[in-house]
């Protein structure tokens, strides 16, 4: 497979690992799952810093002077907002609306406004590089069995499948009980797979409804794929008959690259799953693979999660892996949550190693989930960094978004001219940056500096000057 195809199985892997995690935190809080069940969320953030490796106190004491009066939100529901607040005013926010014929994106508090095709990225994503938005993962638990009677009844018209009354063991799921095998051939299976998107797509495109431009590019990665091999299709069922997960292999074909492609998954409302990944390369030692269990448990008004997660790609000689392992214990009393555990996330590349571990302290009451979460890094057995960070979530509030008549018009550009139309919408808070900088002494805001640098800001790359943004937006307007 391409880069892009490495990519988009990396974003649907995370997709079905986060739908089943998801759906895990909501029958593991009944808080949880009524707030997202309501019209959405808002996600509250600030931060404290303990410590920094090879930082000076008096610049630590400096960042945790500008943190403290810093908080950032998220809100997402009917439209989206992401907000950054210094003492109490406002330096930026954004916002984003999605209509049938347009997403309108506006900045503020003295930014313009965006209208982009609705399967394009917005503006917001033109700014920041990448999609900012989430997919509602409380939705996901259901949609592969909502979508597989139409899948496997698609899957029969084209080939009889094979019932068998066989017990499958799925890791903290229940064993299945039978299942169904549908076996292709690969040319029949690259002939019949538009005919399997037309099913997949809805769903997909339903999940993503937020991320247009990550639906878009997942979609047309598997549109080019071609089969080869035999390709089989397994239907996993409970003992009731109903679905309950499904394992597909085969090799899948990409450009140049052809991968060995196994998938299985399975689940079980209160009790747990299992989904794995993996495709080696045909031919060489490229290979991409990723598992995740999730398991739930319940006693004495106490509810506990645990989750497991590894991630391994090989390309071109280079492995990056990473691992997930997690323990939320959820008491609860009175209708009152109180959220505790261990969350330690693992990274390793370049054969450096370097581990992000989280403690919460969460109380979940009627106003939301709020408290605490400790963050320690280590890097090569050592620790580089420690902070607090205070969060709360709670119920979304409807945002006041601009009439559309005020936005300028970037459908039917291409991406490099709508990316600088937008590109000084940054301005404020890189003006805000200049001030807090500007604030302190010579001494002080060169040791802050000092610190600061690191190998990746030095050698990355080269931000366009402000001046050029501005000439390319001047030139829009005179285009438009």
């Amino acid at each position: 497979m391409g880069r892009l195809l490495k990519r988009a199985c990396a974003w649907l892997l995370a997709a079905a690992i986060a739908l089943s995690c998801a759906g895990a935190l909501a029958e593991f809080s009944p808080r949880y799952e009524k707030l997202m069940n309501g019209e959405g969320v808002t996600l509250t953030l600030s931060a404290q810093l303990k410590q920094m490796s090879k930082m000076k106190k008096t610049s630590l004491e400096t960042l945790n002077d500008w943190l403290e009066g810093l908080v950032v939100t998220m809100s997402l529901g009917g439209d989206t907002e992401a907000a950054v607040r210094l003492n109490g005013d406002d330096v930026f926010w954004v916002r984003v609306q999605r209509e049938s014929g347009y997403n309108l994106t506006s900045f503020g508090p003295d930014g313009g406004a965006y209208m982009t095709a609705p399967d394009k990225a917005d503006a917001l994503e033109l700014l920041s590089g990448d999609s900012v938005s989430l997919p509602d993962w409380s939705q996901a638990p259901g949609a592969y069995v909502q979508m597989a009677t139409k899948l496997y009844d698609m899957l029969s018209s084209h080939v009889t499948p094979t019932a068998a009354k066989q017990t499958t063991t799925i890791k903290n799921a229940a064993k299945a009980a039978s299942n169904e095998l549908y076996t292709f051939t690969g040319d029949d299976l690259t002939e019949f797979w538009p005919r399997v998107l037309d099913v997949v797509y809805p769903a997909l495109e339903e999940l993503l409804s937020g991320q247009p431009g990550l639906c878009a590019q997942i979609e047309e990665t598997l549109d080019d794929l071609t089969f080869s091999g035999e390709c089989k299709f397994k239907r996993f069922l409970d003992k009731e008959g109903r679905d309950m997960g499904l394992q597909f292999t085969g090799n899948a074909e990409l450009g140049e690259e052809k991968r060995k492609v196994t998938l299985f998954y399975g689940f079980t409302p209160d009790k747990g799953g299992y989904i794995s990944f993996s495709a080696p390369a045909v031919k060489g030692k490229n290979n991409l693979k990723i598992t995740c269990g999730v398991q739930l448990t319940g006693k004495n008004g106490v509810n506990t999660v645990t989750l497991e997660g590894t991630y391994t790609r090989t390309l071109d000689k280079k492995t990056v892996s990473g691992s997930l392992n997690a323990t939320l214990k959820n008491v609860i009393k009175e209708g009152d949550e109180a959220w505790s555990g261990k969350v330690t996330l693992s990274r390793t590349a370049d054969k450096v190693k370097s581990t992000w571990t989280l403690t919460p302290a969460l109380t979940f009451t009627d106003e939301g989930l709020t408290g605490e979460i400790a963050l320690i890094k280590k890097q090569g057995g050592n620790t580089v960094a420690q902070a607090t960070i205070t969060a709360a979530l709670t119920p979304y509030h409807a945002l006041n978004i601009p009439p559309a008549a005020s936005a300028k018009d970037l459908r039917g550009l291409s991406d490099e001219r709508a990316q600088s139309a937008v590109a000084l919408e940054n301005l404020p808070l890189i003006e805000t940056l200049a001030e807090l900088m500007g604030s302190l002494s010579a001494a002080d805001r060169d040791a802050l500096l000092h610190d600061l640098r690191t190998d990746a800001w030095m050698n990355g790359p080269v931000a366009p000057a402000l001046e050029s943004a501005a000439e390319e937006a001047a030139d829009l307007e005179a285009d438009e």
